[in-house]
């Protein structure tokens, strides 16, 4: 996925003559990050919402998914109405607008994107933000228990000390898409919150999103 990301990249540097903002969301997130961190000459900055930089807790393992990606994908492929209007009720802060698309997307996602070899990292998360040397945001959420950087990786970032990365934490947001019946809906998903307006977003770089077309590079939850 990275590969794809440079290519794409490296083609448009060569047609357009300018580097791009990096966005990236979930395991998209994931790889801008590394992006960012290999290939800095095709960036002009990055914004990474809730990459997967989790810190294992003791015990040494996440909490068990009540189910996986491939399953997720055929219960829409099954039944696509059945699941979109499933997905209304585990996320009912989501645009009606938004609905339908995801549904559809859902349906296409090849299962081959989450096949362990294609998405797993090949370094440590640490490595590629202590690498980053380009602007970046990092927007994740304040619900622990729905986010994938927690307190404990946003500690780990404080004390690597990478003046080019900022964190932006969204209080009350979750962040990638998925079954969340137990959280009660009070604000939404990071997709729906934005982050305050800044001019600095990050330090001393007057990065000013809002004027650059960025480069999107979505989760395959959200796809």
């Amino acid at each position: 996925m990275v590969a794809d990301v440079v290519a794409l990249l490296e083609a448009l540097g060569a047609e357009v003559g300018e580097t791009p903002l990096l966005v990236g969301h979930s395991m998209g997130a994931g790889v801008s990050g590394t992006v960012l961190a290999t290939r800095p000459d095709l960036v002009r900055g990055g914004v990474l919402e809730d990459p997967p930089w989790f810190t294992m807790g003791r015990g040494g393992a996440r909490p068990p998914q009540p189910e996986t990606t491939q399953q997720s994908v055929q219960r829409f492929r099954d039944d696509r109405s059945a699941a979109e209007a499933g997905g209304r009720v585990e996320l009912p802060l989501w645009p009606e607008i938004e609905s339908r698309p995801w549904a559809v997307s859902k349906t296409q996602l090849d299962p081959l994107l989450t096949d362990r070899e294609q998405i797993a990292s090949q370094a440590p998360w640490i490595d590629a933000a202590a690498a980053i040397a380009r602007p970046t945001l990092l927007v994740t959420g304040g619900r622990e228990e729905a986010i994938l950087v927690t307190a404990q990786s946003r500690q780990r970032l404080t004390e690597l000390g990478n003046r080019h990365i900022e964190v932006e934490v969204v209080p009350g947001a979750y962040g990638a898409p998925g079954p969340r019946r137990h959280l009660p809906p009070d604000r939404g998903p990071l997709d729906q919150k934005a982050v305050p307006h800044r001019r600095e977003l990050i330090g001393d770089h007057s990065m000013q999103l809002t004027r650059r077309q960025p480069i999107v590079v979505r989760g395959a939850a959200s796809s």
